[in-house]
């Protein structure tokens, strides 16, 4: 009986619960409750699709440094505002410009540079601006000037600090009356190193040759004298040494520091047996005292990062075997070329 009873309970407790549930069901905020999850179960998916579409594909590292340059409607604008570079080291200058440019350059010192394309960077172009080991240290400011196809010219502002570099003092350098006077004696004609230099500049094309960070153009035994050091020597007076002097044993090979051209191969009452390779937009590399050229390297020559150009030797204005080794970069107007810290080229890919 008492099991009847408890059925009983049990049934009638069901049926509340199923009117209960019906009467929720049938009510206006329920239907609304349904209606929103069949349209959620719908639009969701499409909306998931959608937003994968939306998401940026794979992307070329060109691509991805292109984008991210600010686009500016009415000026070109340089990637750094403000530049830290120290005596005899070499200023890489930047822009981006919203539209292609017919040329920008700047004037720092009171010498004017020259910018160029970025090859695979579009409307992004660079300059290379030597310090030279004696310029004053302080802050400069540098105007970039623009001109677009459409001949609208702009101008762009940046600040750089020039620091002073310790450069240190001559460890010691002799050279024999005997070697001096033989050194005034040799050469061709009356041409000087300078005026060697001021030759091969004029033609540098406006574009990169060099691929990567320079190498060193020989295996280097010992550095005998650092870029910048203050050296007094015979005839010469107190004055910056403007290379590095590499040793290794005498008829060493000696190789190009990066791709580029041949432009000069002579020789010079100081630098001895010299050769000038161009590596494009004003950027050379000089190799000096030389025992002899390797010749099958001629004058015009394309030559490759590492390929042979020459023998060392002590011919020239020396104490010993050594490659006096130079990196030089010309203005906008040919007028001169200003020697900077071949080191830093190894380190710095530009």
């Amino acid at each position: 009986m008492i099991i009847s009873i408890f059925y009983k309970q049990l049934i009638t407790t069901l049926s509340l619960a199923c009117m209960l549930f019906t009467a929720l069901e049938a009510h206006p905020n329920a239907r609304k409750r349904r209606a929103k999850k069949a349209i959620s179960r719908k639009i969701i998916p499409k909306q998931h699709h959608q937003l994968v579409a939306m998401l940026p594909k794979e992307r070329s590292d060109t691509q991805q440094l292109t984008q991210s340059v600010p686009e500016i409607e009415n000026a070109s604008v340089p990637v750094q505002k403000e530049y830290s570079v120290s005596q005899g080291k070499t200023l890489h200058l930047k822009i981006a410009a919203p539209k292609s440019l017919k040329q920008a350059y700047t004037t720092f010192a009171g010498t004017q540079y020259t910018f160029a394309a970025i090859p695979h960077h579009n409307n992004r172009y660079e300059c290379f601006i030597p310090v030279d080991c004696d310029q004053e240290p302080g802050q400069y400011k540098v105007v970039v000037r623009t001109q677009d196809e459409k001949l609208e010219e702009k101008s762009i502002g940046c600040r750089v600090t020039v620091d002073a570099f310790p450069f240190k003092p001559q460890r010691g350098f002799k050279i024999s009356k005997k070697k001096l006077q033989s050194i005034r004696r040799s050469g061709i004609g009356n041409s000087s190193y300078g005026q060697v230099i001021r030759e091969y500049q004029k033609n540098s094309p406006p574009y990169k040759l060099w691929e990567g960070a320079f190498e060193l153009p020989i295996k280097v035994e010992r550095i005998t004298s650092p870029f910048g050091e203050v050296r007094t020597s015979h005839g010469f007076g107190k004055r910056k040494h403007y290379g590095i002097d590499l040793a290794q044993h005498h008829k060493a090979p000696i190789h190009a520091a990066n791709h580029g051209v041949m432009v000069h191969k002579t020789h010079s009452k100081t630098a001895g047996n010299m050769v000038v390779l161009d590596h494009g937009l004003g950027v050379f590399t000089i190799y000096c005292h030389m025992n002899s050229f390797d010749n099958r390297v001629k004058i015009g020559d394309r030559v490759l990062k590492g390929q042979r150009i020459g023998f060392l030797g002590q011919t020239g204005y020396a104490s010993g075997p050594h490659l006096h080794l130079e990196l030089r970069i010309k203005d906008a107007k040919n007028l001169k070329t200003t020697a900077v810290d071949f080191m830093e080229w190894t380190k710095q890919i530009y």
